[in-house]
């Protein structure tokens, strides 16, 4: 009867996880998958930022495709923890390309780069802390059976 209840009392825990760890899934989505499209479809912004960083336009391609690759991944619950990991990464260069020679405000857009680099950095570190037991190669050292 008491294992009954913990089990069911962990899989309505698991469940609420779930549900909270879309949040952030979607919210990461969202804005990598505009910032994705505006580096793929060649933006004025985007080239203006790539040029300026010296990789125009293979660079901006690149991220583009990562960018890209991080929504499909964040988009399936198994592998949301790889794309919040792939995020993570591409938001820290990112952060390092703004802290140089791009500046807190491009082209005049009131640092709206800094603010959504912010939030998906952000949720991308909630996301996979959520999801941590899922992470490649590290995943089972989360995992509840490995911790009794």
């Amino acid at each position: 009867m008491i294992k009954s209840y913990q089990k069911e009392k962990a899989t309505m825990k698991t469940k609420y996880k779930n549900l909270i760890a879309w949040i952030p899934q979607l919210m990461i989505a969202f804005i990598l998958g505009g910032a994705a499209y505006g580096k793929l479809s060649s933006q004025a912004t985007d080239v203006f930022i790539f040029q300026k960083l010296q990789m125009e336009p293979a660079g901006r391609f690149l991220i583009g495709t990562l960018e890209a690759l991080t929504v499909f991944l964040i988009l399936i619950p198994r592998l949301s923890a790889l794309g919040a990991s792939l995020a993570i990464a591409i938001m820290l260069g990112a952060l390092l390309a703004h802290l140089g020679p791009l500046g807190f405000e491009v082209q005049g857009d009131g640092g709206k780069h800094i603010v959504m680099l912010g939030l998906v950095l952000i949720s991308s570190l909630i996301l996979a802390w959520i999801r941590r037991s899922s992470l490649p190669l590290i995943g089972r050292l989360f995992r509840r059976s490995h911790l009794e």
